[in-house]
């Protein structure tokens, strides 16, 4: 028998303690751990959305990435 793995993702405390409780409740094995992200990472990211949002984003088609890849070797 194979076993299945569910990974799940969510920042939200509530539902996590609602899919643990779920889970211990069932009597189904599971096993947690958090992802620990660089917080300037984080802060890039959420400044790079801003951003968009903004229209200061730049569009490119996949000719314009390819060049821009193949520049980098």
């Amino acid at each position: 028998m194979k076993t299945p793995v569910f990974v799940l993702h969510t920042d939200n405390e509530e539902k996590i303690k609602a899919v643990h409780a779920f889970l211990k409740a069932l009597n189904i094995a599971f096993e947690m751990s958090y992802l620990k992200y660089d917080p300037d990472f984080v802060t890039k990211i959420y400044q790079s959305e801003k951003e968009i949002k903004e229209g200061k984003g730049v569009e490119m088609d996949k000719k314009e990435i390819r060049k821009l890849l193949e520049s980098d070797e």
